[in-house]
């Protein structure tokens, strides 16, 4: 087993752009195979229909801190970046050192 660093982002949608939920999970799915540093991505869209939900999940898997820098300001993470920001109102981010099997 390697310990690897999880990061993790919730992102609760505005709701005048749910539907870009499919676009948006899509273009941050596809960092995995433009980003180096990422070991793995998954992506997923919420059905539970509580109002405190949140609609979209990011998990990123990667080495090491320098990966995580590395990914954060890598550029087509920071394009996909500017989507969020449009289109999302509030997150949740979590990162964590997990033993894994990645």
């Amino acid at each position: 087993m390697k310990q690897m660093i999880e990061h993790v982002v919730m992102m609760k949608m505005h709701e005048a752009h749910l539907n870009e939920k499919e676009n948006l999970k899509s273009a941050l799915q596809a960092l995995e195979a433009k980003i180096d540093d990422v070991e793995r991505i998954e992506t997923a869209l919420n059905f539970a229909e509580r109002s405190d939900a949140y609609d979209l999940i990011l998990k990123v898997w990667v080495k090491d801190k320098k990966a995580l820098q590395n990914y954060a300001i890598h550029p087509d993470h920071q394009n996909v970046l500017k989507q969020i920001k449009k289109y999302v109102i509030k997150t949740a981010v979590v990162d964590f050192y997990k033993s894994d099997s990645v």
